[in-house]
């Protein structure tokens, strides 16, 4: 299906120096603040399906974070759950079949690190990116679990959350800019389409949106970055690697 994309500013957050142990703490203490998750709980309402239930998966930063936002949205009225790579294949198709249940009140997962070794979710309506997009590959392939085609489902709604100081925001405009007819993009090109929410470049019903403050944070990010193709693919590959946690030798 295709899909509805709103890359939203969270001025509420900041990934400065997020690579510390204590910087991952402090994002985590902010993620986990009342104020923080009504602004999530708005923008969810903002945008939610009007016809039917909510199906929803949030991609979270760690396990912490996901059993957190469980718990606060679950405080603001959702049914949520979280799950993480300590879950049983079980466990996990079990809350991926309740929250795909009409008469189950489940409506949002959280998810750390899982929903990349092919679990489906056909009926999912609406994936939220709470954590940095580490890598353009990374970005596609959870926005794809979302795509699948199913009755009475038109699209798919994309709630990107982009915090203050985050530099891997070209990440988006490349993921982005992948899906055009070309496969491709370089600066220019970029700019181009960040700027115009990528008219010109995504397929028929697709739509992407961005605000002003976010659109000002990706250009920031595309002007400080090197859009060389091959340190460019390096740089994705050690994004990836990292993300997945795989260790020497396990890739």
């Amino acid at each position: 299906v295709p899909f509805h994309y709103y890359g939203i500013k969270d001025s509420l957050l900041s990934y400065a120096d997020d690579e510390s142990g204590e910087g991952i703490r402090r994002i985590i203490q902010q993620i986990a603040s009342d104020t923080h998750c009504e602004f999530v709980k708005e923008q969810i309402e903002k945008y939610r399906p009007t016809n039917g239930k909510l199906k929803c998966v949030g991609f979270c930063r760690t396990v912490e974070h996901a059993r957190l936002m469980s718990e606060n949205m679950s405080k603001l009225g959702y049914v949520c759950e979280y799950l993480s790579g300590d879950n049983s294949t079980g466990e996990r198709i079990k809350a991926f079949s309740d929250l795909q249940d009409e008469s189950n009140p489940l409506s949002i997962i959280f998810a750390v690190d899982i929903l990349n070794e092919g679990i489906d979710v056909p009926s999912m309506n609406m994936v939220l990116f709470l954590r940095p997009t580490e890598s353009s590959t990374i970005f596609i392939q959870q926005l794809g679990r979302g795509l699948r085609k199913y009755q009475g489902k038109s699209f798919l709604t994309v709630l990107d959350f982009i915090a203050n100081s985050y530099r891997r925001s070209v990440q988006i405009a490349i993921g982005l800019g992948s899906l055009g007819r070309s496969g491709t993009v370089d600066k220019a090109t970029a700019r181009d389409a960040i700027s115009n929410d990528y008219k010109s470049m995504v397929p028929p019903g697709v739509e992407i949106h961005f605000d002003k403050e976010s659109k000002e944070e990706i250009l920031k990010s595309i002007d400080s970055s090197n859009f060389n193709r091959k340190e460019f693919l390096k740089q994705d590959y050690q994004n990836s690697k990292r993300y997945l946690k795989l260790k020497p030798g396990e890739y």
